[in-house]
């Protein structure tokens, strides 16, 4: 009886891009046809995939040169539009990803995700990638309002599981991931094979635990 109160007191938390799925290439893909038709030059995947976990604005600002509000936003509707109907071309799963949410779907372990990516893209990924999440353990900016590094994603997660944010785990593959959960009071794992600039150092990130498998994370939950 105490391991299974235990049990529900503890929710594992997942950012999306860059810590279960790599969907850089269906970034960088549509980036380079949005660039081409406004006669820019093309963008490397590495400049995009280092990137993606700081959303299409950031992709627009660097591929565009440009801080120029209006046009940012409606090149970056533009790369969305592109996004969603491409979100699924060449996008994969991290990993170990699979192994640790059979873990976890098997010892009944509360799980979720919250991300800064819009319901739109996120519902369609996660319904592909990910069918035995229930729909209301995806948290998308929509409801929350503030994105991450907000801590208001990963405690609303805790709030509507009803579990203890010093019981649960919050990972991520960015430094925004790490400070939300540690905002929270929640247990922070980063993993090191996502998507963060060359000199964004992991180790500075304040996290609990740094992983470079998925897997890994089942022997520390």
């Amino acid at each position: 009886m105490q391991l299974m109160n235990k049990i529900k007191e503890k929710l594992v938390a997942f950012d999306l891009d860059g810590t279960l799925i790599d969907s850089a290439k269906d970034f960088h893909s549509c980036l380079n046809i949005l660039v081409k038709k406004h006669n820019i030059n093309q963008i490397s995947y590495e400049d995009v995939r280092e990137r993606v976990s700081e959303g299409s604005y950031s992709l627009i600002r660097y591929a565009f040169d440009s801080h120029e509000k209006e046009q940012v936003e409606d090149l970056r509707e533009e790369l969305l539009n592109l996004y969603q109907e491409n979100c699924l071309e060449k996008t994969t799963i991290f990993e170990g990803a699979e192994d640790l949410i059979n873990f976890l779907n098997e010892t009944q372990i509360n799980w979720c995700i919250v991300t800064n990516k819009p319901r739109r893209f996120a519902e369609k990924i996660v319904n592909h990638f990910f069918p035995s999440l229930e729909r209301d353990m995806l948290f998308c900016p929509d409801e929350f309002i503030e994105p991450k590094p907000s801590p208001k994603g990963p405690l609303l997660a805790c709030h509507e599981t009803k579990c203890k944010p010093s019981s649960s785990f919050f990972i991520g593959d960015h430094h925004i991931d790490i400070l939300a959960g540690n905002k929270a009071d929640m247990q922070t794992i980063a993993v090191d094979y996502g998507y963060r600039k060359k000199d964004d150092y992991i180790e500075d990130w304040g996290a609990n635990y740094i992983v470079s498998d998925l897997k890994e994370i089942i022997n520390l939950i």
